[in-house]
C-alpha cells in the first residue's frame, strides 16, 4: 500500500506534502510552496523593446565617446613625440653647436640623394636618442603606402615612397621622417623663415590609422630656436587657416589646445573660440 508523507512545519505555513504514487516504496517528490505562486517576468515584446532603446542610446552616444577617446590618445601621442624631439634637439645643441654647423645642405629642386643626405645628416644628429623598431632610409616601408590626404579629402602625396626623406618607425608605432632643408637655416617654408628642416609625423605608423592630416599625420619645423610645431600662434598665426579647411599646420593648435576641435568646427581661432565645447 502506498506512504503518503508528511513535512512539519512550525510555522503557520500549510505543511508541505510529500507524495509518492510508487507503491512499492519509489522515492519522493518535493513541491516547494514558491513554485505554487505564479512568477512575475517579462513579455518577450517588452525585453525587445527594451533593448531597443538601449541600442537607440548607444548609437547616439558612442560616436561621441570614441571621438573623444580617439582625440585623447592623439594628443597624448603628439606630446610625447614633441617632448622626445625637444630632447634630442637640446642634445644636439650641446653637442654639435647650433643648427648651422650640423652639416646640413640646401635642399635642391628634384627630390635628389642630394637632399637625402641632408635629412641623413639631420636624422644622425637628432636621432640619438629614438629607440627604433624599423629604419627605411630612402626606401618604403615606414609610412603608409597609399596617398596621403587632408581633411577635406584631397589627395597630398604618397609619402613612403619620396626617396629624399629619411623614415624610421619607433618602438611604439610612430613613422617620422626627417627632411633637412638648409645649410643656413634660413630656409623660408610656408612663410616660416629660420628653418633648418622639417620633421614629419604619422602618430599611428604605416598600417593603422587615418593617414591624414591633422588627425595622425602632423609636421615640427628644425628651426635656429628649436624644435617648433607647425602653424603657431607667434610664428605661424595666419597658417592655422590651413588647419581649419584642410588639416595642414594643425599641430602646435593640437598641443596647445589640447584637442582636435577643428576637425569637428570651423569657427575656431587663436584670439577666441578654441574648442567646439
Amino acid at each position: 500500500m502506498g506512504r503518503l508523507f508528511t513535512l512539519t512545519s512550525q510555522s503557520s505555513n500549510p505543511p508541505t506534502l510529500l507524495s509518492s504514487n510508487n507503491h512499492s516504496g519509489g522515492n519522493a517528490s518535493l513541491i516547494p510552496p514558491y513554485a505554487l505562486k505564479k512568477r512575475a517576468a517579462f513579455t518577450l515584446a517588452e525585453v525587445l523593446i527594451t533593448l531597443g532603446i538601449i541600442g537607440v542610446v548607444a548609437a547616439l552616444t558612442m560616436p561621441a565617446l570614441i571621438a573623444n577617446y580617439q582625440d585623447k590618445v592623439a594628443v597624448t601621442r603628439l606630446k610625447k613625440v614633441y617632448s622626445i624631439l625637444s630632447q634630442a634637439y637640446q642634445k644636439a645643441y650641446y653637442e654639435y653647436g647650433e643648427p648651422t654647423n650640423w652639416g646640413l645642405t640646401d635642399i635642391g629642386t628634384s627630390g635628389s640623394d642630394k637632399d637625402y643626405q641632408s635629412s641623413l645628416t639631420l636624422f644622425n644628429v637628432l636621432g640619438k636618442g629614438l629607440t627604433l623598431s624599423k629604419t627605411c632610409g630612402q626606401n618604403p616601408g615606414c609610412f603608409y603606402d597609399g596617398y596621403y590626404k587632408f581633411s577635406n579629402g584631397n589627395s597630398w602625396q604618397s609619402f613612403d615612397t619620396v626617396r629624399n626623406r629619411h623614415k624610421v618607425i619607433t618602438s611604439d608605432g610612430v613613422s617620422l621622417a626627417f627632411h633637412g632643408y638648409s645649410a643656413t637655416c634660413n630656409a623660408n617654408i610656408n612663410n616660416l623663415s629660420d628653418a633648418c628642416g622639417l620633421i614629419y609625423v604619422d602618430l599611428d605608423g604605416p598600417f593603422r590609422g587615418k593617414h591624414t592630416f591633422g588627425q595622425d599625420f602632423f609636421q615640427f619645423a628644425v628651426t635656429k630656436y628649436g624644435i617648433l610645431p607647425r602653424g603657431t600662434q607667434t610664428y605661424e598665426p595666419e597658417l592655422f587657416r590651413d588647419c581649419l579647411t584642410k588639416g595642414d599646420h594643425c599641430t602646435a593648435w593640437v598641443l596647445v589646445n589640447e584637442n582636435r576641435d577643428y576637425l569637428y568646427c570651423d569657427d575656431l581661432s587663436w584670439s577666441g573660440k578654441r574648442t567646439c565645447k
